[in-house]
């Protein structure tokens, strides 16, 4: 693959792994919020969460990989890694942010304060 096909497909893995980690984020917005916000149960989307999350961050190295060993210069290398290392590090943290609700095996979880839910299965 020639320079102009390897940035592409960088810039393109680059985009798509942004775009998933920021659509994690709006997948528990509601559950994350001060919990005087927005009380009682929500919907459990936090597995989905982190596996879109999951997929953003495997992007996200696949596009690092590709950037700094494919064919290119120094700028070019340069730019992938400061495109690449925020939105590795937006991830690192999204994990942690998720880590607590992971455990709620319930359909319906609610923030009962930061870093602390509570879940149930509740049938509409």
């Amino acid at each position: 693959m020639n320079r102009i096909g390897t940035g592409c497909l960088t810039a393109a893995l680059l985009v798509a792994a942004a775009v998933l980690m920021l659509f994690s984020v709006f997948a528990t917005i509601e559950i994350e919020g001060p919990p005087e916000l927005d009380p009682g149960f929500h919907d459990n989307r936090t597995g989905l969460a982190a596996l879109v999350l999951g997929t953003g961050l495997f992007l996200a190295l696949a596009g690092l990989v590709l950037g700094l060993l494919g064919p290119g210069g120094a700028a070019g290398r340069t730019a992938v890694a400061v495109l690449v290392l925020p939105l590795l590090a937006f991830g690192v943290f999204r994990m942690t942010v998720l880590a607590p609700m992971l455990a709620c095996d319930g359909t319906s979880i609610e923030q009962v304060s930061p870093g602390s839910y509570h879940c149930e299965d509740v049938v509409y």
